[in-house]
């Protein structure tokens, strides 16, 4: 007879495994997004201080982009907080109701 809590056992590692190398993958693929962020935010600060004191083609064209990949920044960390928000959700319920 075979014990079906074994089968629980074995998937629950491998749920396990795949958690820890998912953590691992994550930040090694999209970096830490807040991190990004804050950086990006600095150059692009700078860039523009610079170019206050004048015209700068180099300087210009490297603040559009990285304009477009605050942009993308931002996006990547609005889904970040949806998806974090929705796990909250189905872990915790709607507290809300009885």
């Amino acid at each position: 007879m075979h014990d079906s809590g074994e089968g629980n056992l074995d998937l629950v590692t491998s749920l396990n495994d795949f958690t820890i190398k998912l953590k691992e993958w994550n930040p090694k693929v999209f970096g830490n997004i807040f991190y990004r962020k804050k950086k990006c935010l600095q150059y692009l600060r700078g860039i523009q201080k610079a170019l206050n004191g004048g015209r700068n083609q180099f300087l210009h064209r490297l603040e559009l982009d990285l304009t477009k990949e605050y942009t993308q920044i931002l996006t990547q960390e609005e889904i970040f907080w949806y998806r974090k928000s929705r796990c909250q959700w189905i872990s915790f319920g709607d507290k809300n109701s009885s």
